[in-house]
């Protein structure tokens, strides 16, 4: 009767490792919607954009003193290139 017991638990423990391989083996990774959602995703990206340096005032300029325009002081502006400063002056 044990052997019986035994050939019959092997039996039924190789016939559901087979199942489970077979099956895992038939799925698919990830669905068409899952996959058009990161394609939509991917479509979208960030433009590159760039920064433009005033000529003689505003981003890439930085307070460097006073200067005189008639009866009016206004800050002297010096280039320094970084488009993390800013300047205005009326001279």
């Amino acid at each position: 009767m044990k052997k019986y017991f035994l050939s019959g638990a092997i039996i039924i423990t190789v016939a559901l490792a087979g199942w489970n391989i077979s099956k895992n083996n038939s799925e698919k990774g990830m669905s068409d919607i899952a996959l058009a959602n990161v394609e939509a995703l991917a479509q979208y990206e960030l433009p590159e954009f760039g920064i433009t340096c005033g000529s003689s005032g505003g981003v890439c300029w930085i307070n460097n003193g006073i200067c005189f325009s008639g009866e009016y002081t206004y800050n002297k502006c010096t280039f320094v290139g970084s488009t993390m400063t800013r300047c205005s002056s009326g001279c």
